[in-house]
């Protein structure tokens, strides 16, 4: 849910998912997710990408009470939140996550993510392919 890969694909040599890396989540460094239907307020630190699948893993931060619009990816996304409140809906079906819970998001499932208001969000999010968003209107 972040702007994961083109971070990454912008990096001289994003570091290899194959290779040992240790990633603290308070030396993140984030910037804006510009691409076209992503919210104000979402942004995103890539940690590393997979040099054969091409998907990335990293943290995607969300303002609180951001409201990231349904929509799907071509590749499966596994996501784990660390920090605050969201409400996550998956194929028209809503979770309450709190951190350390973990969600499997299977390609081309529609999905939102509400922010809660009070905290800002962080996810921790590995993609089985390239980042791409389909948004569906919703």
């Amino acid at each position: 849910m972040t702007l994961l890969i083109a971070l990454l694909l912008a990096a001289a040599t994003p570091p290899s998912t194959e290779e040992v890396i240790v990633a603290k989540m308070k030396d993140a460094k984030y910037a804006p997710n510009t691409a076209k239907g992503v919210p104000p307020g979402v942004s995103g630190s890539p940690i590393g990408v997979d040099p054969t699948t091409k998907g990335g893993t990293g943290y995607g931060k969300f303002a609180p009470g951001t409201k990231f619009p349904e929509h799907m990816h071509s590749f499966a996304e596994y996501s784990a939140l660390v920090a605050g409140k969201v409400t996550l809906t998956i194929a028209d079906k809503s979770y309450e996550l709190e951190p350390g819970d973990y969600a499997i998001i299977p390609a081309k499932t529609p999905h939102s993510l509400i922010c809660h208001e009070g905290a800002e969000c962080i996810q921790l999010t590995r993609r089985a392919g390239p980042i791409d968003y389909t948004f569906t209107g919703k």
